[in-house]
């Protein structure tokens, strides 16, 4: 799956979850700071993105997670191992 429909999926969860248009969202949107996810959205987030694209975001990675951007590269490169 090619990271533009990754991003999109995602962003469409992003706006259901946190009430934005998809237009406000983009891979520079952070996660806490834009959002105001708190650590335990961030992991309900990862956790429903796993289940969803049906893959494994090691912990080590999903800890650093800060933006869009970095949450559509963790996917892909899991989609990929």
């Amino acid at each position: 799956m090619e990271e533009r429909k990754i991003f999109d999926i995602i962003r469409e969860m992003i706006s259901e979850r946190f009430g934005l248009e998809d237009e406000k969202i983009d891979k520079t949107t952070h996660l806490s700071k834009d959002l105001g996810a708190d650590s335990l959205d961030i992991v309900e987030l990862v956790m429903t993105l796993e289940d969803y694209f049906k893959v494994s975001i090691p912990d080590s990675t999903a800890d650093h997670i800060e933006t869009l951007e970095e949450l559509v590269d963790a996917i892909s490169l899991a989609k990929k191992s």
